[in-house]
């Protein structure tokens, strides 16, 4: 009896939507952070906008690290993806919640089946670990 092979449950080229908008939110909320940062007066203030800051640079590389070449589709065409907690988070930066980001990355990785999901699912795991309170120390 021939065994059926895992299929993904999203495919690749929504897998490079999702992980091209989460980079690009992710930059974006770095971005405003770190000139909130720059025009904070107390340092305790400044110290933890350019920590968030660097939270989330450090999570668009790791996105930046699984968006695929596809030849035939322009993912520079994609600003955001259509959930508005991440649209929220682009467009209004600095009152972006580090909790609704995650939550959108959790549903991603809810979503995520196969092996051919792996690398999107460990970036979803590394990303929300990084943006904890306590982050990855």
């Amino acid at each position: 009896m021939p065994v059926a092979a895992a299929r993904p449950q999203i495919g690749i080229v929504e897998w490079a939507r999702r992980a091209r908008s989460a980079e690009l939110t992710s930059r974006a909320i770095a971005d405003a952070l770190g000139h909130a940062a720059i025009a904070a007066d107390d340092p305790t203030a400044r110290v933890a906008l350019l920590d968030r800051a660097r939270r989330h640079g450090w999570c668009a590389e790791q996105w930046a690290s699984v968006v695929p070449v596809l030849h035939d589709v322009d993912l520079d065409a994609v600003a955001t993806i259509d959930v508005p907690a991440l649209r929220a988070a682009s467009e209004d930066s600095g009152l972006a919640s580090d909790a609704d980001v995650a939550a959108v990355w959790e549903g991603w990785a809810n979503e995520a089946g196969s092996v051919a999901d792996a690398p999107f699912a460990f970036v979803i795991e590394r990303a929300l670990r990084e943006l904890r309170p306590e982050g990855s120390r």
